[in-house]
């Protein structure tokens, strides 16, 4: 157990100038790892949207399934590095989607009519 002179002076420690950017090198060293990982995890995954085939500048992995007991709670590059993993671990279960394509899929997803809506306007595009 600290006393409280341990305690001011690690308070007064955490204050420094030092001890800040200290701090901001390990955030830093840790982006920089997780930055890598991830272009390591799109390039498994081909670099390109599943659906379109594109390579546009933003990707994202989609799970397939959320039923899953992994929990989404933490924020940051925490729950970066954890959802990094789990793609590591199970890559069968995500496909990976340019924006577009995975803002239509989690609207189909989240409103069953929204394929009905989607299925109507590619009827009306192929003339049927």
């Amino acid at each position: 157990m600290q006393t409280e002179a341990q305690k001011r002076a690690q308070r007064k420690y955490r204050s420094t100038a030092k001890f800040k950017l200290s701090l901001q090198r390990r955030e830093s060293r840790r982006a920089k790892k997780l930055q890598d990982k991830r272009k390591e995890l799109l390039g498994r995954f081909g670099n390109r949207c599943f659906i379109c085939l594109r390579s546009p500048h933003y990707l994202a992995f989609h799970h397939l399934s959320y039923d899953n007991a992994y929990s989404y709670k933490h924020r940051g590059s925490y729950k970066q590095a954890m959802i990094l993993k789990e793609i590591e671990a199970h890559p069968e279960s995500f496909r990976l989607l340019c924006s577009p394509c995975h803002s239509i899929v989690t609207t189909i997803l989240k409103d069953e009519s929204a394929l009905a809506r989607l299925q109507q306007v590619v009827r009306v595009e192929q003339g049927s």
